[in-house]
């Protein structure tokens, strides 16, 4: 465990032992890691907690790949009401196998940013009406599910699973059947949106 807040500001990949094994804890009102103004970096293998509001801040980058992540219990901070991932003003950014639950208003926030998410589990984000399991922001084009179909999942387009009772889960267009749970549905490279008190997904664009 590294008590600590961690800025990345340098190109240079960020690779833990595991979301089990390699956790980053901030006792402060920060963010736990912050990714800021760097391209082409791969991130991966680790579990951030914390007390200050956001676990992890994409801002300002190009090109990144997270994947094997897990964003937990950040509560309302200074700057931040409680969000596990926040991305901000980036492109390229790709989000491949995140566990984001239980952070106080929103799990994933994208704002401005061009992003990926696929094979993701988010659950149990946000208490309240205003919260969300992700938020789709001003000027953001966001991507939720791979545009490659898994092996064993040919012929089925990649589903969102936004309620605990997956069985009556809407199917995307074109797909042959709704998965019939929230891991089934991540492993066919799509997202798991569960327990959340406001929404699943909120698209806030002008």
């Amino acid at each position: 465990t590294y008590e600590e807040s961690v800025l990345l500001d340098k190109d240079v990949d960020l690779l833990g032992a595991g979301s089990d094994r390699s956790i980053v804890f901030s006792d402060g009102d920060r963010e736990t890691l912050t990714l800021a103004g760097i391209s082409d970096v791969a991130v991966s293998g680790l579990l951030l907690k914390g007390d200050g509001g956001l676990g992890m801040l994409i801002n300002n980058c190009k090109n990144i790949s997270v994947a094997d992540v897990a964003s937990a219990e950040h509560g309302e901070g200074a700057d931040y009401p409680g969000v596990g991932v926040y991305v901000f003003g980036s492109t390229g950014i790709e989000l491949v196998g995140l566990d984001i639950r239980d952070n106080q208003i929103i799990g994933i926030a994208f704002s401005g940013s061009e992003a990926t998410i696929s094979s993701s589990n988010v659950e149990s984000n946000g208490s309240g009406d205003s919260s969300a399991g992700i938020l789709i922001d001003e000027g953001s084009n966001v991507q939720i599910g791979s545009s490659e179909p898994s092996e064993n999942n040919q012929d089925r387009d990649h589903d969102i699973v936004e309620e605990a009772d997956v069985p009556s889960a809407t199917a995307e267009p074109g797909s042959d059947t709704p998965p019939e749970s929230a891991s089934e549905a991540t492993e066919m490279g799509g997202c798991a949106i569960t327990g959340t008190e406001g929404v699943g997904i909120l698209v806030r664009q002008s």
